[in-house]
């Protein structure tokens, strides 16, 4: 699949030139970029929203029993592969807006998405698999280690400190922070 990709658009290295995304501001001594506060922004703006719709409507009360146990779902009346389309749906929304929230500040090429994904699994697993409080937890935990491991260790060896702190606490608590289940 990757060589595929590799043949239809290149390997070749893009950068999407946005200014808005790309400018520095200064706040009482801390030098913030722009993209990042509003990448931050949108995110924690779109968990709320995924929270509100999850817990609110019947399709993500829906969503949420599918999950859970997909036989019971169905004898409660739910068509299962309808949610299947939505799920589906939902995550390639979401990866679409953090696609153009992310491309500004990173350079594009056909296998940028594997940073992202292993970072992503950390995040969610440190969390608590089916916990979206626990993914949010995970991932201001995963983004300060990620910068204080950058700016204080080496910037390549930023992956190697949270790895190692992900694996030190799912020894101490294998179902993650927020995570439910046996112990």
């Amino acid at each position: 699949m990757l060589n595929l990709a590799l043949v239809l658009f290149g390997a070749n290295v893009f950068r999407a030139s946005v200014e808005t995304g790309t400018n520095a501001i200064t706040v009482g001594g801390y030098t913030m970029v722009t993209g990042q506060i509003v990448t931050f922004v949108v995110a924690l703006s779109l968990a709320v929203l995924l929270h509100l719709f999850m817990h609110r409507t019947y399709l993500g009360r829906a969503l949420r029993a599918v999950a859970q146990h997909r036989y019971a779902a169905m004898l409660m009346g739910i068509n299962v592969n309808t949610v299947y389309i939505v799920a589906f749906g939902l995550g390639t929304a979401f990866v679409g807006v953090a696609a153009g929230l992310l491309a500004p500040q990173y350079p594009v090429f056909p296998t940028v998405g594997t940073y992202f994904v292993l970072t992503a699994f950390v995040i969610v697993v440190l969390g608590g698999m089916g916990s979206l409080y626990g993914a949010v937890a995970g991932s201001m935990i995963i983004g300060v280690i990620d910068t204080m491991a950058g700016y204080y260790i080496a910037p390549d060896l930023k992956e190697v400190v949270y790895f190692g702190i992900f694996l030190l606490i799912l020894v101490v608590r294998p179902n993650g922070l927020f995570g439910f289940g046996t112990e």
